[in-house]
């Protein structure tokens, strides 16, 4: 029986560093500044997790501004940022629900997350990394960070980023 579980949880261990490196690649591919592009991409790659953990993923991405200040760098925090948001709903979240929002608001572009799970107190969380490195990541890409629990409620977190200069067609 052993040796099954340390082949099971090998194989977990290598489709997910697998799915790292492939997020990694991915950040460094031109994506002309679309936003859109870079959800729909983690997306497609972690859509398999969100079904092994029995989570319903609703996706709602508008047509969104083409953002000057998509690095290679940025995609990668955006992309660490929300693999770093799925993988705490996945963990300690016992949600069904998880839906995605992008949309444009003004000058800046929101990512918001929310799930329908158990929720957390906020004033009492302690230990861990996950909210304190997303805070930095957005920092990194001169966004913020607004996260939102309570107990029984779910929990919902909402990224803005600056769209910089703006990338549009004449006459809007």
């Amino acid at each position: 029986r052993q040796p099954k579980a340390n082949t099971a949880m090998a194989l977990r261990e290598a489709q997910s560093a697998l799915d790292e490196l492939r997020l990694t690649v991915d950040s460094m591919a031109d994506v002309g500044g679309d936003v859109g592009t870079v959800l729909g991409t983690l997306r497609h790659r972690l859509l398999k997790r969100f079904e092994g953990a029995g989570l319903s993923l609703r996706w709602e991405v508008d047509q969104l501004p083409q953002m000057a200040s998509l690095t290679p760098a940025t995609v990668r925090n955006l992309q660490l940022l929300m693999q770093e948001c799925f993988s705490n709903i996945i963990q300690h979240a016992r949600a069904t629900e998880v839906t995605v929002r992008a949309y444009s608001e003004g000058e800046s572009v929101i990512v918001a997350v929310t799930d329908n799970g158990t929720g957390f107190d906020m004033a009492a969380t302690t230990g861990g990394r996950g909210l304190g490195s997303m805070r930095a990541r957005a920092s990194q890409m001169q966004g913020s960070l607004v996260v939102a629990s309570m107990l029984g409620a779910g929990t919902s977190l909402q990224l803005r980023l600056s769209i910089g200069e703006l990338n549009r067609e004449p006459g809007q």
